[in-house]
């Protein structure tokens, strides 16, 4: 059952409330596919490139920060931020490697 809205309900008239809802779906779908890390913030288009950030520096290095803003915990997650820099260098030694040259650009 479309929903009509008037003109002053800041509706345009004639137009219906389903319609624009169905535009927005369609306009906006590859949003229901983002996902969202709740730690860092990270903003993955799906799983498992959000499951592959996990090991990547920008979430590692959240964990170190965390000590830090955090100076109660701080042993806490200086503990996890080694024990997972330990964890992905042990799979990849390279993981969290960076160019040097790229860096003295910055």
């Amino acid at each position: 059952e479309a929903l009509q809205m008037n003109s002053h309900e800041g509706g345009g008239g004639g137009v219906t409330q389903d319609r624009v809802e169905d535009g927005a779906r369609r306009k906006y779908s590859w949003l229901d596919r983002l996902v969202v890390c709740q730690e860092c913030s990270h903003v993955a288009k799906d799983l498992p490139r959000h499951k592959e950030h996990f090991n990547e520096a920008r979430h590692i290095n959240w964990l170190r920060n965390q000590a830090y803003r955090e100076p109660k915990k701080r042993a806490l997650w200086l503990k996890i931020w080694y024990n997972t820099i330990e964890k992905v260098e042990q799979e990849n030694p390279w993981a969290l490697a960076f160019d040097e040259r790229e860096e003295a650009l910055i």
